[in-house]
């Protein structure tokens, strides 16, 4: 039997990108990769009721670029704000109440918790640090019905972030104490960031509608004083996105910016693609199909 297909979507304003891995003996192949675009906001294609027709077109062009398969697993990155996270800290005893608990006082889920899933982030001082996400039922729904016509045998909606955090990981990044790593995405629209250190993913925010990508080194230095970090500390700057980095990042970590290229992580065909090709736009897709 063949091995089981996973495959990574990402939504980002008006761009779903999407990437299918198949585990080899060498590791993951890389099956598929490409960009639809559309003349119409993704994000309110999830949340607006009435929005049927913008569904049967992403549908559409999803079958079209992926094709239905029994076999195949799907998992969704969501952005900000379909899916919104926090962290929270826990010893042994179980953490659903607690984390349901702070979920609902920061407004983040309905009565029953609908939505709401964790995952461990770090390991520090006897307590283990959860990511917590929260995705409104209406967009599970509504993402459902767009990915019911590809057969999946299993489709999960993850954060675009704890995606991200993935590819870093299995990248492989030397994580030395009394330093810390940035992931740094900026996309249309949304910057994002996440900071690792030795113990794990320790930290991650996220603003929309910057008035420009450089505007970001404000929110950049403010969560490294929060955490008591100096960006002489940071030993590497892992950028991602569509946009390029800012020069004001590139300035705050002289020689320490890297560009993430996931496709690093796969097995490609010979001739088959450049590994190049805009590698840093299909960060969250790829990390989605390799969690």
């Amino acid at each position: 039997m063949a091995a089981q297909a996973s495959a990574g979507i990402a939504f980002s304003d008006r761009a779903l990108r999407y990437a299918e891995v198949q585990e080899s003996e060498r590791g993951f192949r890389l099956l598929r990769l490409g960009q639809c675009d559309f003349d119409f906001d993704l994000n309110r294609s999830l949340t607006d009721p009435s929005a049927d027709q913008e569904r049967i077109i992403i549908s559409e062009a999803l079958v079209e670029a992926l094709g239905p398969s029994d076999s195949r697993r799907i998992r969704a990155a969501l952005h900000p704000p379909l899916c919104r996270s926090f962290f929270s800290a826990h010893t042994d005893e179980d953490p659903v109440p607690a984390v349901s608990f702070e979920a609902g006082l920061l407004g983040f889920s309905n009565e029953d918790g609908h939505g709401i899933g964790a995952d461990a982030a770090a390991h520090a001082n006897g307590s283990e640090l959860l990511h917590v996400t929260s995705i409104r039922p209406v967009v599970l729904e509504n993402l459902g019905a767009i990915v019911a016509d590809l057969k999946a045998q299993d489709a999960q909606a993850v954060s675009a972030l704890r995606a991200s955090a993935e590819v870093v990981r299995l990248g492989g990044v030397n994580m030395v104490d009394g330093l810390c790593v940035l992931a740094i995405g900026y996309f249309d629209n949304l910057f994002e960031l996440a900071l690792l250190d030795r113990t794990g993913w320790r930290f991650a925010t996220h603003a929309r509608g910057l008035p420009a990508p450089e505007d970001s080194i404000y929110h950049i230095r403010e969560v490294l004083a929060l955490l008591n970090w100096s960006p002489e500390e940071v030993s590497r700057a892992l950028c991602f996105g569509s946009m390029r980095v800012p020069d004001a990042v590139e300035a705050l970590f002289p020689g320490r910016v890297q560009v993430m290229n996931p496709l690093s992580l796969l097995e490609l065909d010979p001739d088959s693609l450049d590994p190049d090709y805009a590698a840093a736009e299909f960060v969250p897709s790829v990390g989605a199909a390799l969690l």
